[in-house]
């Protein structure tokens, strides 16, 4: 009898011990860490990708359309595949299409090219002339169009401060901003304590669900490090301190699905409310952006081909300003 007892006790000890080793491996701070960490290696990723946001007004202008007027947000759906080398700039590809259809059936499309030269071309297709001004359309439709790198971030980002004459010539300032978000982002400094929300399936597999926090005072420090790099210099004192006063205006909210297994980061949804003024703003007003990444490969080089042909962005926004 009291060897049965003690094979007992040793099998309650071992099952014992599997779970607790079980339920420490699944602890949120660690699934989300070895996830979170991995970043740090990753040189490349491809997803698909849904984005809802408000037009840019830059880009209302250039279609004829009055900023104040134009309030109905827009979203869009693709794929994007992007190299992220740590110490250069990003390249990649993109292809979206607007949700919506116009009379013929066909969704507004746009192809994005980022080049490693720093340049960047867009293409679109079926815009919908009973929309926009017939001239518009015979712009726009099947050409590619070149812009900076920088200039279509901030195109993307609303600020149209981005100009070549204000850049930093040895590009420093970008480059060293990029290696603090990345390290920022990858060692989980960015973040408070995840809160697990549960397990789902992402096709056939099984995800876990957690909802990051940020910290306020890094959100702000990233923040100012992507102003930096959209603007391709250094900020000033005064340009820092705005960030900072937009970014008590917006709520970020960041939620990660993560793969069971092997703790591989499969999705993030990032959502962002903006709330009252910003600078140069006359009235209050809530805009919203939102992001949706099904990561489906990572460190898979992305091969980028650049348009044999195409013409300068601001050509065409001095001819559209001319009729």
């Amino acid at each position: 009898m009291k060897k049965y007892s003690l094979a007992i006790a040793f099998i309650i000890m071992l099952v014992g011990g599997v779970a607790l080793g079980y339920v420490y491996n699944e602890r949120p701070e660690k699934v989300v860490g070895e996830s979170i960490r991995s970043l740090r290696d990753a040189r490349s990723l491809m997803a698909a990708v849904t984005v809802g946001t408000f037009a840019p007004e830059t880009v209302v202008r250039a279609a004829g359309a009055d900023p104040n007027l134009v309030l109905l947000p827009i979203v869009f759906v693709g794929e994007v595949g992007m190299n992220i080398p740590a110490d250069q700039p990003v390249s990649g590809t993109a292809t979206f299409e607007i949700i919506g259809e116009n009379e013929e059936g066909k969704a507004v499309t746009f192809h994005v090219v980022i080049g490693e030269d720093g340049m960047s071309y867009v293409q679109f297709e079926n815009i919908p002339e009973e929309k926009t001004s017939a001239n518009v359309v015979e712009q726009l439709n099947g050409k590619w169009y070149s812009m900076r790198s920088r200039g279509l971030a901030a195109l993307l980002a609303k600020d149209g401060e981005a100009t070549l004459a204000q850049e930093d010539p040895t590009g420093k300032a970008p480059v060293e901003a990029w290696a603090r978000v990345r390290e920022t982002v990858s060692n989980g400094e960015l973040f408070g304590r995840p809160v697990a929300q549960g397990t789902q399936r992402l096709g056939a597999v099984s995800a876990s669900k957690y909802e990051l926090p940020f910290k306020h005072d890094v959100l702000v420090r990233v923040a100012q490090d992507i102003k930096t790099m959209v603007r391709g210099r250094a900020l000033t004192d005064d340009e820092r301190a705005e960030v900072a006063m937009t970014m008590q205006n917006r709520e970020v909210s960041l939620q990660i699905w993560v793969e069971r297994k092997t703790k591989r980061l499969l999705q993030a949804n990032l959502d962002v409310k903006t709330l009252g003024l910003e600078p140069g703003d006359k009235e209050p007003r809530t805009s919203l952006l939102s992001l949706l990444a099904r990561f489906t490969s990572w460190n898979e080089p992305v091969e980028v081909k650049v348009p044999e042909e195409s013409q300068p962005f601001g050509d065409l926004i001095e001819r559209l300003k001319a009729k």
